[in-house]
């Protein structure tokens, strides 16, 4: 049963509870997930801002960072709203700004998380999140204040972040300060997404899809290399520190770091196994 605190999420305005409609000339999933790319816009939060650092618990060293958001009138008895990004997003990926705007415009106070490594927190770890890292989640719970968690957390996972947020709930053994939580995305039906993908009207998409991804590779990987360079890690310049086929080390870096490998083309089992909703209803 919810508590109080998440059900207060519900009692919204009427026109927060109307059915969804396409509009022209985005109709279906498709035409609007290009849309909130093509128009994305990064409106002000109406809030004040401080930063969090959560540290991890597997002796690393690395920690996490957020920016908890106040908004300027803040409704009584609201929960903390915990936005945990996908895989390469960030605290100021489109999405999170988006949600955590709606939450402050009516009065909750917002905590954009930036998981191991993502974003503006990239200096503070020596590695990446990845679908195991709910015990960084669990650490960030730890690590909010009993004046932060007065009305307990309610948190919502985006792709890659609920991904992570339903393993920290499967794996729980009390709620701990959490009220509710939410999670979407593509990996909650792997088969059933890759299907529409790979449908024919989406072939010239996919076609560009593959060309910017082998591109934004690239990109990470010089990313990822100057930080080492930086760090004093390699001596090599981006230029020299190729394999003999001439393709960069650094975008298989990057590949084993965002990636998950299947054995055997089994992609059902890793879907079981990187995410068992089944624990969920123990």
């Amino acid at each position: 049963m919810l508590s109080a605190a998440a059900r207060s999420l519900s009692r919204s305005k009427p026109a927060e509870g109307i059915a969804f409609r396409d509009r022209a000339p985005w109709w279906g999933g498709d035409l609007q997930t290009l849309r909130n790319h093509l128009l994305a816009r990064q409106q002000p939060l109406p809030s004040t801002t401080s930063t969090r650092l959560f540290p991890t618990s597997d002796g690393t060293g690395d920690r996490l960072m957020g920016r908890l958001e106040q908004p300027v009138r803040p409704a009584a008895g609201t929960p903390l709203i915990v936005l945990i990004h996908g895989l390469t997003g960030c605290e100021d990926s489109t999405y999170v700004r988006r949600s955590a705007r709606f939450h402050l415009l009516r009065g909750r106070r917002v905590l954009r998380l930036n998981l191991r490594g993502a974003g503006p927190a990239r200096k503070l770890a020596s590695g990446y999140y990845h679908a195991g890292c709910a015990p960084d989640l669990q650490g960030v719970l730890a690590g909010l204040t009993d004046e932060d968690t007065r009305h307990g957390v309610f948190a919502v996972g985006y792709s890659l972040g609920g991904n992570i947020l339903l393993n920290l709930l499967g794996s729980l053994a009390t709620r701990e300060r959490l009220v509710g939580a939410a999670a979407g995305g593509d990996e909650f039906a792997v088969i059933e997404s890759a299907s529409v993908a790979q449908c024919n009207r989406n072939v010239p998409a996919l076609e560009v899809a593959e060309r910017a991804e082998r591109l934004w590779r690239h990109v990470q990987a010089l990313q990822v290399l100057r930080h080492a360079n930086d760090d004093g890690l390699i001596p090599q310049t981006p230029q020299t520190c190729c394999n003999g086929a001439g393709r960069h080390d650094g975008v298989r870096l990057v590949r084993t770091i965002k990636c998950c490998t299947v054995n055997d083309g089994d992609v059902e089992l890793f879907h079981r196994r990187s995410c068992n909703l089944a624990d969920l209803t123990r």
